[in-house]
């Protein structure tokens, strides 16, 4: 961790150990430089210290924020700093890129205390947000039902049902973001929700659905500008490129990603990515990879 004294002799210059020797030398020689800081909070809000780290960045240098407790200012989480260098030391190709992604499964209410979801486990929800912050985007995850663990450098947003996620769409300003991923596997129809508890010993049960309203088109509605990348699952693999490319003209989405059934909850899969010239790309691989790819799409369209 960068204390407060070695943050400060950074900012001034001093070069009396082998540690601020090797940052001033980097420095000049334009070589980028992380900070990682941590010390005990008063010294953190320390007015001198805060000016130095206020130089620091002014001076360029990659300032990763401590993680702040009642008494201390604690060194980032190893993952955290890991993400960060990767986003430091890679191509950047998606800098000044603002992107939502928007993952996981939705569960709709049955009852008070039942819900209708799927098998949907977000993980590539969160491969696609932590990709695309290591290649420089800002980004977003508004994550549905889902138990894998999500970054603590990523700002989430959670929701369960559809009528969340538009209640979302609605009140929030999405027009600050210029790429939408909604890789999430959301309701096609919402049941009609039952009032209480449905009581048990019942020799059948009829619960009626209705078809639910479109994420897709009330992103696009709002903000129709933006880019929409979408995903549709489909069982066979014989007619899932005829239906993929139907959905992309009728949704005009940007880029669609079309994948089988057998995705859901699995580490390894393989996808369809078809852009609106109708271009197909197939990949197979670990969800990371897929990420990647899909990413390396959004950029080759170079909108907006």
């Amino acid at each position: 961790p960068c204390t407060g004294n070695t943050l400060s002799k950074i900012a001034l210059g001093v070069c009396d150990n082998a540690v601020t020797a090797c940052i001033i030398t980097a420095e000049g020689a334009g070589i980028p430089i992380m900070v990682v800081p941590a010390m005990h909070l008063a010294m953190y809000k320390n007015p001198a210290v805060a000016e130095h780290l206020r130089l620091l960045k002014k001076r360029g240098f990659y300032v990763i924020e401590p993680r702040v407790t009642e008494t201390k200012a604690k060194i980032a989480e190893r993952e955290e700093i890991v993400a960060h260098v990767l986003r430091l030391l890679r191509e950047q190709d998606l800098t000044h890129k603002r992107i939502l992604v928007i993952g996981g499964a939705s569960a709709e209410a049955v009852d008070e205390i039942r819900v209708l979801t799927n098998r949907s486990t977000g993980k590539m929800g969160v491969a696609l947000a932590k990709t695309a912050f290591e290649r420089g985007a800002e980004v977003e995850l508004w994550l549905g039902w889902s138990k894998e663990k999500t970054p603590a450098y990523i700002k989430v947003k959670r929701f369960e049902s559809v009528t969340d996620l538009l209640e979302m769409i609605k009140d929030v300003d999405i027009k600050r973001f210029d790429t939408f991923i909604v890789c999430a596997a959301l309701a096609n129809y919402i049941p009609r929700k039952y009032g209480g508890k449905i009581p048990s010993g019942k020799k059948s049960l009829t619960i009626e659905f209705e078809e639910a309203p479109s994420v897709i088109a009330a992103i696009k509605q709002k903000h129709p500008d933006a880019m929409v990348v979408a995903f549709k699952a489909e069982e066979k693999k014989n007619t899932l490129l005829e239906k993929a490319t139907s959905f992309l003209k009728h949704n005009e989405v940007d880029i669609l990603v079309a994948n089988t059934l057998s995705s859901f909850g699995a580490d390894e899969s393989e996808i369809w990515i078809i852009d609106k010239e109708q271009r197909v790309h197939h990949v197979k691989g670990r969800k990371e990879e897929l990420a990647e790819s899909i990413l390396s799409t959004i950029t080759a369209e170079g909108k907006p």
